[in-house]
């Protein structure tokens, strides 16, 4: 008995014992797409994409069209998981990412890599030119041109 409580207070101490967590897989997050005049864009694609560390790898996507006042929202989800976070792949650390594109203007991408860069009240201004289909999951990182 006294082996196990031993060796028990061990692997919590090592963070070798998985315990549940409640992950936000996406943020409850907002953007407003505009033309450069500031006049706000209708029925732009909005694409929230979900990624996760350790591997950097999309985890998926939520893709919305903006409103005539140029908006798009995006609700909160999240779910428990179990982790053991001192352990190798022990945790998934999420963050996030804006692709946004309409006919007539160029696709605004954002790469970020780590949660704390993203804003989830966004504010963005698109350009004329051409329109760019945002990436699907295994073109997502690759060096802009």
């Amino acid at each position: 008995m006294k082996t196990i409580l031993i060796l028990s207070g061990f692997l919590l101490v090592t963070g070798c014992i998985p315990f549940p967590t409640y992950k936000t897989l996406q943020p409850e997050s907002s953007i407003t797409v505009v033309d450069p005049a500031g006049v706000p864009i209708d029925f732009a694609s909005v694409q929230l994409i979900s990624s996760s560390y350790p591997y950097g790898y999309e985890k998926f996507r939520v893709i919305t069209k903006t409103s005539p006042s140029g908006k798009a929202n995006f609700t909160k989800i999240k779910q428990w998981r179990i982790e053991a976070p001192l352990m190798m792949h022990g945790a998934e650390y999420f963050f996030w990412n804006w692709c946004i594109s309409k006919e007539g203007y160029k696709t605004f991408q954002t790469r970020y890599t780590s949660s704390t860069e993203f804003d989830n009240t966004s504010f963005v201004t698109l350009y004329p030119g051409s329109s760019k289909v945002c990436p699907e999951e295994h073109e997502s990182w690759q060096p802009q041109e």
